[in-house]
């Protein structure tokens, strides 16, 4: 039924793209590199390399977000907005607005009940500062709804105040991100996400730039992944005691570090220097403001997705300044791990589509060319059968 349902909406979105004249964007789920996009960096691995060491922050990944200190934390999903006044006050709007497509996020999104769990807010309405525990295996990056057109515009023109073009790639980046995880997980039937074709295609795939801009933002945090491994470990050192499981989570986390296993960190790439040092300043401005931001976002779901995001590629700024005056926290812990796998993820999903479409799109092309060599076949034989039956006439 699924199989059926999607193959129609291939159908409905091969005579969109026709008349929009981006029909060749869907054929490219039938190269072999499928719907890949390249890297527009001089110096810089290749796209096949890259969606290698994607692989490998996966594999390790699968297992670290299991892990109770990675799996679970707390955050405050009520954070004041910086920039405006919110439209509606938090006891006004919605946990997260999803339309339909989640349950009510104020007993179910997050995994705890509201009335045992002491990390929960403790009013409706309640803007304090008030942390809420996060279970990250039901909370994955999904589909909202939520309209933040008016907070993007604010977040695009801090950046025209800097005019840095890495700002405009990595914020493009992670709008692709979000992009390709709310094509994944577009709607949810019972325990289970739906993925959607015809969005994956209209928010992402027929905009090379954004194929390229989140292909170059887990570029510029593997590269961070290069450089960041002492700092990680001093900190499970000194934060993570000898309980057996911890011990499994070091080790494990000293392998996602490991410099050896990843492309991106051969001594001919990291010779990369995405900003100079007079930049940085600027750059830490500018993921403050973007994370502080998120106050002014009516979604709770967006504003944990956007902390892991905009701290996780802040961590990775200070990282790539190659200076050694910072410090890992226990929330900068936690978001930059989570957001090792939110972005790596992304970059496996464009594989996942493009075999998906290149099945569907078969199995089109495939129908067509048995309809009409029936056609043809049974139009023959009718010829066939009219001839004979003249023939017998005469």
């Amino acid at each position: 039924m699924i199989a059926l349902k999607n193959v129609l909406l291939l159908f409905i979105v091969i005579f969109d793209l026709t008349i929009r004249g981006k029909i060749s964007y869907l054929f490219k789920s039938l190269r072999k590199d499928g719907f890949r996009p390249r890297i527009n960096l001089k110096h810089s691995p290749t796209t096949d390399e890259l969606f290698k060491d994607a692989i490998v922050v996966q594999n390790i990944m699968e297992k670290i977000r299991l892990r109770t200190p990675v799996r679970f934390f707390s955050l405050d999903l009520s954070p004041s907005c910086n920039l405006e006044k919110k439209s509606e006050t938090c006891g006004n709007v919605g946990k997260c607005q999803v339309f339909g497509n989640e349950s009510d996020l104020s007993s179910t999104l997050f995994g705890f009940d509201m009335e045992t769990d002491e990390m929960m807010p403790e009013e409706e309405g309640n803007c304090e500062s008030k942390k809420t525990k996060i279970d990250m295996l039901k909370n994955p990056p999904s589909n909202t709804e939520y309209k933040g057109g008016s907070i993007w515009n604010m977040i695009y023109e801090e950046i025209d105040k800097l005019n840095m073009p890495l700002l405009l790639n990595l914020t493009s980046g992670v709008q692709s991100n979000i992009a390709v995880h709310a094509s994944e997980r577009y709607r949810k039937v019972g325990d289970k996400f739906e993925y959607n074709i015809k969005n994956f295609i209209d928010k992402f795939l027929i905009y090379e730039e954004r194929g390229s801009n989140l292909l170059f933002t887990f570029y510029y945090l593997v590269q961070s992944i290069c450089v960041l491994g002492e700092k990680f470990d001093e900190f499970m050192n000194q934060n993570l005691d000898d309980n057996p499981e911890n011990e499994i989570l070091k080790s494990e986390i000293r392998a996602l570090f490991d410099s050896d296993s990843y492309y991106s960190c051969r001594e001919e790439y990291m010779n990369n220097r995405f900003f100079s040092e007079s930049d940085l300043p600027k750059l830490s401005k500018f993921f403050e403001t973007f994370i502080s931001t998120l106050g002014c976002v009516e979604c709770e779901k967006c504003i944990l997705h956007g902390t892991i995001k905009g701290n996780t590629l802040y961590l990775a700024t200070k990282a790539l300044a190659r200076k050694n005056n910072f410090q890992v926290d226990p929330l900068t812990f936690v978001t930059y791990i989570n957001g090792l796998y939110v972005f790596s993820s992304s970059i496996m999903i464009i594989d996942i589509f493009a075999e998906r479409i290149r099945y569907y799109l078969s199995f089109l092309i495939c129908t067509l060319i048995f309809y009409v060599l029936s056609y043809k076949i049974v139009k023959s034989y009718r010829r066939r059968l009219n001839k004979i039956k003249t023939e017998k006439n005469d």
